[in-house]
């Protein structure tokens, strides 16, 4: 069973960049990406996910609305936040909740060693609250390298 990694992002480059990401680190990964906190909550409600990756500069109040409902939402403040970033805001006092927080790469291979950490992060996760079955580890040379297919849908 793959991991589930939900990624809101507005900017449609750095959504690739992470998409693209994923599939060349061979993480076993099944990565929902939104422009929209709305639209990402239906499906965090609707699905779960086992990690959210978050950028800090959404448009609009979808920030403040998806940092909040990860919050205070019993359902859904079990699920682990990444915030990642190209802005200098301070991350930490604005998602308080999450449990890591990256700057956007300026080199792809940057963008793979966050997929690679992104993929182990969620899959810890997952062992340790025991709430979805792991099926294989993210492996291979050094503790971020990913092994397994890409499992994607567009959103």
């Amino acid at each position: 069973m793959p991991l589930t990694v939900l990624h809101l992002e507005d900017s449609e480059s750095d959504a690739l960049l992470l998409r693209e990401a994923f599939a060349a680190s061979g993480c076993d990964v099944e990565l929902k990406q939104f422009n929209r906190a709305a639209l990402a909550l239906v499906e965090l409600y609707a699905h779960g996910a086992d990690l959210v990756v978050l950028d800090l500069l959404l448009a609009g109040d979808d920030r403040g609305l998806i940092v909040n409902e990860l919050k205070v939402s019993p359902r859904l403040r079990r699920i682990p936040v990444v915030v990642l970033t190209g802005s200098q805001l301070p991350a930490q006092e604005l998602v308080p909740q999450a449990v890591r927080y990256d700057s956007k790469p300026p080199a792809f291979e940057g963008w793979m060693d966050l997929a690679r950490g992104y993929a182990q992060l969620a899959l810890d996760r997952r062992g340790a609250n025991g709430s979805r079955r792991v099926s294989r580890k993210v492996r291979g040379q050094g503790p971020r390298k990913g092994s397994g297919a890409l499992h994607s849908r567009p959103h």
